[in-house]
């Protein structure tokens, strides 16, 4: 984790590294991101995680290959199955 790289090794040292730029998550959320457990986190907030762990949003996330194709095609009725 990008957060082990930056010498951050518990959740609450990170928790304490976001106060820093103004980003107050709760302790459930920052040991759901440290774990690796998908969380919703809003795009002003990414940009403040990334401040603090200087990096960028390439390193914080992982593309996911999506679905294979049902027939239908992507973004209409269709292909959601509906």
């Amino acid at each position: 984790m990008v957060a082990a790289q930056r010498d951050l090794g518990r959740p609450t040292e990170l928790l304490e590294a976001f106060k820093t730029v103004g980003f107050t998550p709760s302790m459930s959320k920052v040991a759901a991101m440290w774990s690796g457990t998908p969380v919703t986190v809003r795009l002003d907030d990414l940009d403040k995680v990334c401040a603090v762990l200087n990096c960028t949003v390439g390193d914080l996330l992982q593309a996911e290959p999506l679905e294979a194709d049902c027939g239908g095609e992507r973004g209409t009725a269709e292909g959601r199955g509906s």
